[in-house]
């Protein structure tokens, strides 16, 4: 009779055995970082997902953390002063999944300075983004109803959901004022209903949105459009937004007064707040079929603003194959100076996809987020289940966290898995940012309680020494698992990811059997079976 003995198992690209840079494989670990490789890049990683905020280091040691009032699973950033500006959830605003309801700004010794609440008529949701001139962007649910619903065009009749981007300034006594305001519905076309001012042909139009387009594994609903992002480009002074339900992102320009917003001339490029550029889904503007699909149901689209894709666009790719698989993508832009051509063979440019990854076990439904950092490295989150990857351009993984905290119990003893621990993003930031300089970073305690311990080191890449760490039935490459050892015949093993999800089952039949783990991606798993105890082999 075999015991069933629980085993970590790490899987790096391009290698013939298992390498870690710091030996933290521990057989009782379910939270916090697995794995700081020598080419992650060094900063500060600033998550939510409830009332409280954490700022960590490589190493999961808080350096900072916050304290809210509300509960929080939305945008969330440092200022340039060091100030915490996150959303908080308002129970009684709440409408649909991203709702919040209220905008917080904390100075960096968690000292609540500013605050200012939505009411039921206007809520903020999802996202929020701070601009250069220190205003703070966010996205904004409006109500529509009555004859503004019926006027509408849009085919379900009834109350629904427009969307609108606000720029708020704070002011003194938790006072904001709307400086600069722009709405979906000033911006829509409909082809149903030829007595409603906005009806017109949809194809015509690409700067237009259908108001009754949506794509079918959505349906149409209250939640019409559910934007869920919010990036901004300094240069070209536009805003570019993701819609979920339409499977696009759309690009407007933020140079227009907030009354040229509400039209189709003025601004730096002449449009108004009309559409200057979409990608990802034609169909939606008559101009493709389902099969021209790109992007599926997607999150935290932005502008790349350094190294080699300088100005493309990058975007989490939820549903890429339904279900099954999500997919960072970056595209190029097709503009080098903010002017987007379109035409009906190319549409709105070339639209190159430049990079991409995706791998078995890589999905999230919801949420999630793709960072591009300093050293060319990408910094994903899972949303749905609270995993932070660092990746290579290579898409080697070389970070790897998963969120200790429990959105309603607050961070679990390291060996105990959280029920729920979702995250709707999360921000890396170098450790020169300029909302540092005033402050020490002290590493304190972990996140998760009752820490093991671990020989985590943030190092220069050059003065890391490499751990190679085997399991004794199994020796992984970035292609199989080899069996090394004879106990393992005759009995049946199973892979699991670190969060639990079983990926791969196998029976070994024989000595140097080999097993195909080309389609799993780098990372730690739990193998379970066999009898024998975990070895470090140090190098």
């Amino acid at each position: 009779m075999v015991t069933t003995r629980y085993y970590l198992l790490y899987l790096k690209m391009a290698c013939l055995v298992l390498f870690f840079s710091k030996s933290i494989v521990m057989q009782s670990q379910s939270v916090g970082v697995f794995f700081n490789d020598q080419e992650s890049f060094n900063g500060y990683t600033l998550f939510t997902n409830n009332e409280s905020t954490y700022l960590i280091d490589n190493c999961g040691y808080i350096v900072n953390d916050w304290e809210s009032d509300y509960w929080c699973n939305n945008g969330l950033e440092l200022s340039k002063e060091g100030k915490l500006v996150r959303q908080g959830k308002v129970p009684s605003l709440n409408i649909f999944g991203g709702t919040a309801g209220v905008i917080e700004i904390f100075d960096w010794h968690n000292n609540l300075e500013w605050q200012y609440l939505f009411n039921d008529s206007v809520v903020s949701h999802h996202d929020l983004l701070l601009m250069p001139n220190g205003n703070i962007l966010v996205n904004v649910w409006e109500r529509i109803e009555g004859d503004e619903a019926e006027n509408s065009g849009r085919e379900v009749p009834g109350i629904f959901y427009n969307e609108q981007i606000w720029e708020i300034k704070p002011l003194a006594d938790n006072k904001a004022e709307v400086v600069w305001k722009w709405s979906f519905l000033d911006h829509v076309i409909q082809d149903v209903d030829s007595t409603k001012e906005n009806y017109g042909n949809v194809y015509d139009h690409p700067e237009l949105l259908d108001i009754n387009y949506i794509v079918p594994d959505v349906g149409i609903n209250a939640d019409w459009l559910h934007c869920n992002t919010l990036g901004y480009h300094e240069e070209f002074d536009q805003i570019v937004l993701s819609a979920r339900n339409t499977s696009e992102i759309y690009v407007i320009d933020h140079s227009t007064t907030a009354e040229e917003a509400a039209t189709g001339s003025g601004g730096s490029y002449g449009k108004g707040g009309d559409i200057l550029y979409r990608y990802g889904n034609p169909e939606a503007y008559d101009h493709g079929t389902p099969e021209d699909r790109i992007l599926f149901q997607s999150h935290d689209v932005d502008w790349i603003t350094h190294g080699p894709y300088k100005n493309d666009f990058i975007v989490f790719n939820n549903k890429y194959i339904s279900s099954v698989r999500s997919r960072i993508q970056i595209w190029e832009n097709p503009t080098t100076n903010g002017t987007y051509e379109f035409s009906d063979e190319n549409l709105f440019g070339n639209d190159q996809i430049l990079w991409t990854y995706d791998t078995t076990g890589f999905y999230s439904s919801i949420m999630s987020n793709a960072q591009y950092l300093p050293n060319g490295n990408i910094l994903t989150t899972e949303g749905s289940t609270g995993e932070i990857t660092e990746i290579t351009p290579s898409g080697t993984s070389v970070w790897n966290y998963i969120n200790p905290v429990d959105k309603s119990t607050g961070p679990v003893v390291q060996g105990d898995f959280p029920q729920n621990n979702s995250l709707f993003k999360c921000r890396r930031y170098e450790e020169n940012f300029t909302g540092f300089e005033n402050f020490e970073l002290i590493p304190g305690e972990r996140v998760e309680l009752m820490p093991e311990e671990d020989d985590c080191l943030i190092v220069p890449f050059s003065s890391v020494n490499t751990i190679e760490y085997t399991h004794p039935l199994f020796r992984a490459n970035h292609q199989t698992l080899q069996v090394v050892n004879q106990a393992a015949i005759g009995h049946s093993f199973i892979l699991y990811s670190i969060t639990g999800q079983k990926v791969m089952q196998f029976f070994v039949t024989s000595i140097d059997q080999y097993i195909d783990i080309r389609t799993l991606r780098t990372g730690v798993y739990i193998i379970s079976g066999g009898t024998f105890v975990p070895q470090k082999i140090f190098k």
